[in-house]
């Protein structure tokens, strides 16, 4: 709502603007969602390890956010979704056979 008072199709001022910030804005909340998942499920070490490595990147995001070039924090808003996607991926696939093996 705050950048579509000035980015509108009434101005012509890059009406796009605020539907390209809103995705942005819904991949931060995926990735803290899928943040939260690795922190929880993660085995303590495992979870240290990755963090040491994604926490610095998401705290860039705040900084590219900023910055208002929306491309390039399209760009790392996907890499850092990427990499916590595939952690958790990682986590579910291990409890997933953890779970067959109980079972079996």
């Amino acid at each position: 709502a705050a950048c579509a008072r000035c980015h509108n199709d009434e101005k012509d001022n890059h009406p796009d603007v605020p539907l390209e910030a809103r995705a942005i804005l819904n991949r931060f909340i995926s990735i803290s969602r899928f943040y939260r998942y690795v922190t929880i499920h993660a085995e303590p070490d495992e979870a240290k390890a990755f963090l040491q490595v994604v926490d610095p990147k998401i705290a860039k995001l705040g900084v590219t956010w900023h910055t208002f070039d929306l491309e390039k924090i399209d760009a790392e808003t996907k890499e850092v979704l990427a990499l916590i996607k595939a952690k958790r991926l990682e986590i579910r696939s291990r409890e997933k056979k953890a779970k067959e093996d109980e079972q079996s």
